[in-house]
């Protein structure tokens, strides 16, 4: 994923499924080109470059 796509996403007002590594994120927070994310699943908080996500 890019960049321009997280950002989009962030800001929806929808629910769309990004994963990472397989398992489904939540973007909190976006710093350039790294993003914390939540896992879905653990409930466990991260961060990781912002283009090792995919949109589901």
């Amino acid at each position: 994923m890019d960049n321009k796509r997280a950002n989009e996403i962030f800001d929806s007002l929808g629910v769309i499924e990004v994963f990472y590594q397989g398992s489904p994120v939540w973007i909190e927070k976006i710093d350039a080109n790294r993003v914390q994310v939540q896992d879905m699943r653990t409930n466990q908080r991260f961060e990781v470059p912002v283009y090792d996500l995919v949109e589901g």
